[in-house]
């Protein structure tokens, strides 16, 4: 795991805090200033967290771009702060998971555990909250095209919900879910689950 705070005194307790977790094998501390781009390179983290609170949005998404660039593969983590419209902005940066800043530890392992697992992490009510916001104005509506259960699937995944899970929810088969999952991903024109996720949190799928 990678960690960028801009308040160094910061940083240096929240990675106390992780290189005391047994699972967690590595901590890198990345640094403000001129001296980022050199650590961010020379990281081998597969998980990113990234201070969402103490930066502004235009340096925020400065730095998930770079990020992103750096890493394609990795997960990145935003502490979240409660301006919706910079998360918005920062799922489209390559966000995929969220917490509160306000999170008990317990929270951040279970997001960071899901995000290196190739899940995306955002919490329910927030996603509620998010997608309440949708409309592109124009009335149309790509999610009322889609089939019932493709839009329960969907739907269930923008929560965060594992393929597993989700077929325990409706009662049917895993790899029924995954098919939908395929379907949907053609349909939509996506290539991930958290596509699906920034697209619903966009606004360009209306419930």
């Amino acid at each position: 795991i990678a960690i960028h705070f801009p308040h160094q005194s910061m940083a240096a307790l929240v990675a106390a805090g992780l290189r005391a977790q047994k699972e967690i094998s590595r901590v890198d501390v990345l640094p403000s200033g001129g001296a980022f781009m050199r650590a961010l390179r020379s990281s081998s983290a597969s998980v990113f967290m990234v201070d969402g609170m103490s930066l502004g949005a235009t340096l925020l998404m400065d730095r998930l771009d770079r990020i992103r660039r750096a890493h394609s593969s990795a997960a990145i983590l935003l502490l979240a702060p409660e301006h919706r419209e910079i998360l918005r902005t920062a799922l489209q940066h390559g966000v995929t998971g969220i917490v509160r800043a306000d999170a008990e530890l317990d929270s951040c392992m279970e997001a960071l555990r899901q995000l290196a697992q190739g899940h995306s992490w955002l919490p329910a009510d927030l996603v509620g909250e998010l997608v309440g916001a949708r409309g592109n104005g124009n009335g149309h509506s790509v999610l009322a095209e889609l089939p019932a259960r493709q839009r329960q699937v969907l739907e269930l995944l923008a929560n965060g919900m594992t393929v597993r899970e989700i077929a325990e929810v409706l009662g049917i088969g895993v790899k029924t879910v995954e098919t939908h999952r395929t379907r949907l991903m053609q349909q939509l024109g996506v290539r991930s689950s958290h596509e699906l996720l920034v697209m619903a949190v966009q606004g360009r799928l209306v419930a």
